[in-house]
């Protein structure tokens, strides 16, 4: 379960979730990313780490305006 803290109480909330989809695809990708770092390899480009960044400050900034769409790139 995922446990949720919102304004409107003190006491979080469980948010059960289904063992599927992207959540449990983090399991993957974290333990992929720690062997790449104790191996002292990339776990992905720079260019791919770039854009990745770029995505998530897009989504950002689009929040902070009411979710209107932001380009990226």
């Amino acid at each position: 379960d995922l446990r949720l803290l919102t304004k409107a109480s003190d006491t979080p909330q469980s948010l059960p979730i289904e063992r599927s989809g992207e959540v449990f695809e983090l399991e993957v990708q974290a333990a992929a990313a720690i062997e790449g770092f104790r191996a002292g390899r990339p776990v992905v480009s720079a260019e791919d780490g770039r854009a990745a960044v770029a995505v998530c400050l897009a989504a950002e900034e689009s929040a902070r305006h009411g979710g209107r769409e932001v380009r990226v790139g």
